[in-house]
C-alpha cells in the first residue's frame, strides 16, 4: 500500500510539472500576463518607444495650470458663470472637460481668442476673447464671437489677423464666487476715484433726478483694467468703470439704464454681492452745485406714450425742433428760421428689436461694426437705439449759414439727451 502512495505521488508531481512547463511556454497572443522571450536589442528598443510615448502623453496632456493664460481662461470662465448663471454661454460647459483651440494676434493686438471645440448649449460655436494688459492677459473677456458653424468662426478669427498656436483640454469646475486680493493703498486710490466719478454723474439731472441712489463697486483683479458699478434709485443702472491704475480709474462709457429682464436682475444682483464698497447718497442739491447741467427748470421733457419711455430736451432747444412719431419711433426735426430751407433731422429713437436679436447680432459680429446708430436703452424685452443723419445738413449753402451754425449747435446736444432715455413714469 504504501509502495501504491508512493507511485502516485510521483504521478501526481509529474502532471503538475508539465502544466507549468506548458504556462511559461504560452503564446505572448494570449490573454495571461507572461514574459516574452526577446533578445536583449529588442527589449531596449521597445523601452525606449514606451518611454517617448509616455513623454508625449505626459506633454499633451499637461495640466492647464501650468499655463498661466489658460488659468486666466478658467478664471473668465467663473467669473462669466457665476455673474450670469443659467443665462451665461457657458452653462454647457461647467463640470465638463472642453476642448479648445488658442488663437494669438498676429497684428498690433497681442489679445489671444479661445475656441471651444464643441457647440454651447444653444448649439453655438463659440470663440471668447481676453486682452493683454500691462499684468498680463486680463480675466475679463472683452469680446465674445458665435456662430453655428465652426469652421465659418475659425475663418472669421483668422480673417482678424489671429494665429492658431495650440490645442489644450480645459477642466471648467463648478462656478464658485469669484475671490480677490486684499485691499492695499493703490486699490484704495482707485476705489476712491471711482466714487468721485460716481458722484460727479449722479450732479446730472438729465439721467439722475433729485432722490436717494446707492451705488455698488463690483471688486477686481490686479490684471483687470475695468469693472461694474451698479447704481440704484428708482431705475437701475450698470457702468463700466476703468481700473487700470488710480490715476486712469473713473467710469467710462455710456450710462445705460438696465431692464428689468430676469438676466438682467439675476447678473445685477451678483455684481452686488461682490462689491468692494458701497454707499448711500442723496443729491436734492445737485443742480445748484454742478450748474454745467442747470436747473430742472432749464429742461422740457418729452413723453412717448406709445413706447413708454421719455427723454430730457434742453430748455434752449424750444421753438427749435419738431417731434415726429412714427411707428417704428420718434424722430426729432431742426426748423430753419428761413422758410425757404427744408427742416432737418436731428435725431431719431426707434426699436431695433428684441434683446435676445441684440445680444445675437452682438456676439456674432455687430460689435466690431460700425454703425450709425448707438444702444439707449431696453425696455419690455426691446431694444431701443438712436440714430441721427449721416452727412452735413444745410453745408455749402450761402442761404443756410445762420440756421446751419444753430443746428450744429443743437446736434452738440444729443448725446445727453440720449443718456436721458428712461421708462416713462405712468
Amino acid at each position: 500500500m504504501k509502495a501504491l502512495n508512493n507511485s502516485f505521488d510521483q504521478f501526481i508531481f509529474i502532471i503538475i510539472m508539465a502544466t507549468m512547463f506548458a504556462a511559461c511556454n504560452k503564446s505572448p497572443g494570449s490573454n495571461s500576463s507572461s514574459i516574452t522571450q526577446n533578445d536583449d536589442s529588442h527589449f531596449v528598443s521597445q523601452g525606449q518607444n514606451n518611454e517617448q510615448r509616455n513623454s508625449e502623453v505626459q506633454v499633451n496632456q499637461e495640466p492647464q495650470e501650468n499655463d498661466p493664460f489658460l488659468e486666466n481662461v478658467r478664471t473668465a470662465i467663473n467669473d462669466h458663470l457665476w455673474y450670469n448663471g443659467v443665462y451665461s454661454h457657458f452653462r454647457a460647459f461647467e463640470n465638463q472637460l472642453a476642448d479648445v483651440s488658442v488663437y494669438l494676434g498676429t497684428a498690433d493686438s497681442k489679445n489671444k481668442i479661445v475656441l471651444f471645440e464643441q457647440p454651447t448649449a444653444d448649439k453655438n460655436f463659440l470663440a471668447m476673447e481676453l486682452s493683454l494688459t500691462k499684468k498680463g492677459y486680463s480675466n475679463e473677456i472683452v469680446n465674445f464671437k458665435l456662430d453655428f458653424d465652426k469652421e465659418k468662426l475659425k475663418s472669421l478669427i483668422e480673417k482678424q489677423q489671429y494665429q492658431f498656436s495650440k490645442s489644450a483640454q480645459l477642466k471648467i469646475d463648478k462656478a464658485s464666487q469669484p475671490l480677490f486680493p486684499a485691499m492695499n493703498s493703490e486699490r484704495k486710490k482707485v476705489v476712491e476715484k471711482i466714487e468721485k466719478s460716481i458722484m460727479d454723474e449722479l450732479q446730472d439731472s438729465s439721467i439722475f433726478p433729485n432722490g436717494t441712489y446707492k451705488y455698488y463697486i463690483r471688486n477686481y483683479r490686479e490684471n483687470e483694467i475695468g469693472t461694474k458699478v451698479i447704481i440704484e434709485g428708482d431705475r437701475t443702472w450698470i457702468i463700466n468703470a476703468n481700473v487700470e491704475d488710480h490715476l486712469q480709474a473713473g467710469l467710462k462709457g455710456k450710462i445705460v439704464e438696465t431692464d428689468r429682464s430676469e438676466a438682467a436682475l439675476f447678473q445685477v444682483s451678483q455684481y452686488k454681492k461682490a462689491a468692494v464698497a458701497t454707499n448711500e447718497v442723496r443729491n436734492s442739491e445737485k443742480s445748484s452745485q454742478n450748474p454745467k447741467h442747470g436747473s430742472e427748470k432749464d429742461h422740457e421733457t418729452y413723453t412717448n406714450k406709445p413706447f413708454n419711455f421719455s427723454l430730457t430736451i434742453p430748455a434752449s432747444w424750444k421753438g427749435k425742433y419738431e417731434v415726429v412719431e412714427k411707428e417704428e419711433g420718434v424722430f426729432f426735426y431742426f426748423l430753419p428760421e428761413n422758410k425757404a430751407l427744408e427742416k432737418a433731422e436731428l435725431f431719431d429713437i426707434q426699436v431695433w428689436g428684441t434683446e435676445v436679436e441684440w445680444n445675437e447680432w452682438w456676439d456674432r459680429g455687430g460689435k466690431d461694426i460700425g454703425v450709425p446708430f448707438e444702444k439707449v436703452g431696453i425696455l419690455n424685452g426691446q431694444v431701443f437705439i438712436q440714430a441721427g443723419p449721416t452727412e452735413a445738413i444745410y453745408q455749402g449753402s450761402p442761404d443756410a449759414k445762420k440756421d446751419g451754425e444753430e443746428y450744429d449747435k443743437l446736434l452738440k446736444d444729443i448725446k445727453t439727451i440720449a443718456k436721458s432715455f428712461r421708462e416713462s413714469k405712468k
